[in-house]
């Protein structure tokens, strides 16, 4: 049993929290008498890890743990340039209220330990949609998928032009249909092609194709779908090549991307975030 796993037997066994400093007066008090902060701060390194692995335990398995070192490794990013990056990027929220249950974090979700001692402070983030989609790609998946398999796909399919990928709220919302009825919708609607067969060139997908994923705590699940009626893969054609003419005609090309200017794209699987990494 290593050292985080000793830590978290005696907090099930005792019940305790060792986040501890040292008030104006000289004693010890619990940093969570303050209850509505943004951010909690810790005396002592071992008290801040405590904290950062109970949260991590109460937020689930792909709630990622980051030093800020670690987080600009992850980010290739300079510590100059953090601040920005979390900002454009990640939503912070407000760590004691989801704690109680009355403010939920995103999907994805990021703990975050500043400082060099003896003063830690720990934030909490979750992803924009776009990160949030791009961290996908690097996650297990039921398919089988490696990274590789999924950028494969998206060249052969035709890149962010012709392919949309979709979460299963997002199509639940657009479809107007409760996930409890998506299965029927799919089967009625769509098409569902098989992802091994177009990556061997078994199969050829009709423009614009759908990349459905679905999440669930550790794993996701990538299916590949087009809308059964021609004349509505014809309609969505259209409306996205207006779209296309309208952001060449009207806007900044580059303010419309969806990506930013290092070329990650909404759509396009990249070297973004992984929220995994854990202390």
């Amino acid at each position: 049993m290593n050292s985080k796993e000793r830590r978290r037997q005696k907090r099930r066994t005792d019940g305790t929290d060792h986040g501890k400093a040292p008030n104006n007066n000289g004693d010890a008090s619990q940093w969570s008498r303050t209850t509505d902060l943004a951010t909690v701060g810790f005396w002592g390194w071992e008290a801040a890890e405590e904290y950062a692995n109970r949260l991590a335990d109460l937020l689930g398995p792909d709630c990622g743990v980051h030093t800020t070192e670690s987080f600009c490794q992850s980010e290739a990013c300079s510590p100059a340039e953090i601040k920005t990056l979390l900002k454009r990027d990640w939503v912070v929220h407000n760590i004691q209220r989801v704690e109680r249950g009355e403010e939920k974090a995103g999907l994805l979700p990021l703990i975050m330990v500043e400082g060099a001692g003896p003063i830690y402070a720990i934030s909490l983030y979750s992803p924009t949609d776009v990160v949030r989609k791009e961290c996908y790609a690097h996650m297990p998946n039921t398919n089988g998928l490696s990274y590789d398999d999924l950028v494969h796909l998206w060249r052969i399919l035709g890149g962010p032009d012709q392919v949309f990928l979709v979460e299963e709220k997002e199509l639940c919302e657009t479809v107007q249909c409760a996930p409890e009825q998506m299965e029927e919708h799919l089967k009625e609607h769509w098409v569902e092609h098989d992802i091994r067969a177009v990556l061997a060139g078994l199969e050829v997908v009709p423009e614009p194709t759908v990349v459905f994923v679905c999440y669930q705590p550790g794993l996701v699940t990538w299916r590949l779908i087009t809308q059964r009626d021609a004349g509505a893969r014809q309609q969505c054609i259209e409306i996205n090549e207006l779209s296309r003419m309208y952001v060449r005609d009207c806007c900044d090309p580059i303010e419309m991307m969806p990506g930013d200017a290092e070329g990650r794209s909404e759509v396009l699987p990249g070297e973004g975030s992984n929220p995994i990494s854990t202390l």
